[in-house]
């Protein structure tokens, strides 16, 4: 997850959106937990989104993932045929 999760930061970080935002509040976050699993990321995020009151952009920003990472994993399966 991390290095698709990651470029997939990158990516959206260039979007003038909310989500964008939150990409680049991501990138720019020292703190953030980028050697860590899944789980701790996503508490990491879900936590200082609520407390910012940006969670629901937090959610955007998940859904935004699993179609880039579902679209990313169409396109590996269909290079290996």
């Amino acid at each position: 997850m991390m290095s698709t999760f990651y470029n997939y930061i990158l990516e959206t970080s260039k979007e003038d959106t909310a989500v964008g935002d939150l990409a680049n509040d991501i990138l720019n976050d020292m703190n953030f937990p980028w050697g860590t699993d899944e789980e701790e990321i996503l508490g990491y995020l879900d936590f200082h989104t609520s407390m910012g009151g940006t969670n629901d952009v937090f959610h955007s920003l998940m859904m935004g993932f699993s179609e880039y990472n579902s679209a990313n994993s169409k396109k590996d399966n269909s290079e290996n045929i």
